[in-house]
């Protein structure tokens, strides 16, 4: 006997679900706050403390690559466990863990166990447990994209993401500041982390109380069941799924180049504005932070005054070229320390791109793929974004030391950061002229082009009946 079945998905979204989501998003919100704050002040503990140590951009890199590597290797698995699992537990579970390993850390210091002269000890235990973190990270990010079709309605898929981009920005925006104005305070990363651990909290509590709706599935079959795929095949179909939108493989493969090119600039940012501006760098540095989120927030209002955007490939690699004009920049202001104003143009410039491409980004995968796919989908996203990200990280931090020996870690720097702007801007010209980037998010525009000829002209009865007679 055949088997046929038939599975269709249905968005559970709707007025109640938005609310509740509304609710989750506020807490997680603050949160991002928490962590911001902990985010930025990390990076200048770890700078300060391993100041003066030889090989420091290696050391460097090499405790930024054990973190993010987990990471990268969970995001294989977790789209899987999302999609055929509870949502809310999930989540629930990932904010738990981080809030748990951040209080031990921070008791770990309280009790004098990680103090500053006990360096190596306290660089990779502090590793580990952002490790840790990241883990649980892997399951988190993931799984809060694949609810956002399932309580917001389609309509407002794009705006919400734009309003999220915006408030996101102005949360981060203020993070960095505060960070650094407890900093001149005398507060250090130490004690800061209880600030992450108080506002974990604000993301646990509410996630308790909402309802997270799980895709909805109308199935017709004729016969047996169909046996649930395994893990593997899932996230195999969360691949064919992403490669089967025009324009999307060449999309990850500039994805995977430009995430690949960036590590250097992300993970060596602390040791780069100490070699361009001196001490008091970490409050210059706090101040870069507000050139990055007003832009951000520049770029959501942006994406935000429509509710659609047709030429999605436009603000993409329009957005990407933004990116790639800010390395050359931050190059620039290596060469020539009193221009370290530079740096804060290029911050707003990358800002601004990553706000377009994020937002058109996520928009392209909430309109096109079903909501019971979407966690390994984006699964499969992020570990396909960040790939190479670990070991750019490790290889970085060695050529910055080899191209800046007996110069300095700033001379390092600023050699390696003008080079990679050379070889992006390359990189992306030739993806634009010979392979079909330029196409990604067309797929889109078509149907909504088919949907409104067929809404505005329908089959006449004539036509339906020809067709039955050809038949």
């Amino acid at each position: 006997m055949s088997t046929e079945t038939t599975t269709k998905s249905e968005s559970p979204a709707s007025k109640t679900t938005q609310f509740h989501f509304i609710i989750f998003w506020i807490g997680q919100l603050l949160s991002l706050f928490g962590s911001s704050v902990v985010g930025f002040s990390i990076f200048i503990f770890f700078t300060d403390l391993t100041e003066g140590i030889a090989y420091q951009g290696t050391l460097f890199t090499t405790v930024s690559a054990v973190i993010a590597i987990p990471f990268t290797i969970m995001l294989f698995f977790s789209g899987p466990i999302i999609d055929r699992y509870d949502r809310k537990k999930i989540i629930l579970t990932a904010d738990s863990v981080q809030a748990f390993v951040t209080m031990i850390l921070a008791l770990l210091f309280i009790f004098g166990v990680l103090t500053d002269d006990k360096i190596q000890l306290t660089i990779w235990v502090c590793a580990g447990m952002f490790l840790i973190r990241n883990v649980a990270q892997g399951f988190h990010g993931p799984s809060i994209q694949a609810i956002i079709p399932l309580m917001i309605k389609k309509e407002n898929i794009s705006r919400f993401n734009g309003i999220n981009t915006f408030v996101s920005s102005a949360v981060q925006i203020v993070a960095p500041i505060f960070s650094g104005f407890l900093m001149g305070l005398g507060m250090n990363f130490k004690t800061m982390l209880w600030i992450d651990v108080g506002t974990f909290l604000f993301a646990l509590v509410p996630t308790l109380f909402i309802n997270i709706p799980p895709p909805k599935l109308k199935t017709e079959t004729e016969g047996e069941p169909e046996k649930k795929a395994s893990y593997r095949e899932e996230f195999k179909e969360g691949f064919r799924t992403i490669m089967s939108l025009r324009g999307f493989p060449a999309l990850f493969l500039v994805i995977l180049v430009l995430n690949t090119l960036s590590a250097p600039f992300n993970q060596l940012a602390p040791l780069f504005w100490k070699s361009v501006v001196g001490e008091g760098y970490f409050t210059l540095m706090a101040y870069n932070g507000i050139f990055f989120q007003a832009a951000i927030l520049i770029g959501g209002g942006i994406m935000m005054i429509r509710k659609k955007w047709k030429r999605k490939s436009l603000l993409i690699i329009g957005s990407q070229y933004l990116g790639i004009i800010a390395w050359f920049l931050i190059a620039l202001s290596g060469f020539f320390n009193q221009y370290f104003w530079f740096i804060y143009i290029a911050t707003a410039l990358t800002g601004l791109y990553a706000s377009i491409y994020n937002t058109t980004y996520q928009t392209i995968f909430h309109e096109t793929v079903p909501p019971e796919k979407l966690g390994r989908v984006f699964s499969v996203d992020f570990a396909i974004s960040f790939f190479l990200g670990p070991i750019a990280t490790l290889i970085s931090g060695p050529l910055a030391d080899w191209l800046g020996a007996g110069a300095g870690i700033g001379v390092g720097l600023r050699n390696l950061y003008s080079s990679i702007a050379i070889i992006a801007f390359v990189f992306m010209t030739l993806m634009v002229i010979f392979s079909n980037y330029r196409h990604v998010g067309k797929d889109i525009l078509e149907k909504s082009l088919e949907d409104m000829e067929i809404k505005h002209n329908p089959p006449s009865t004539h036509e339906n009946s020809n067709i039955e007679e050809s038949d």
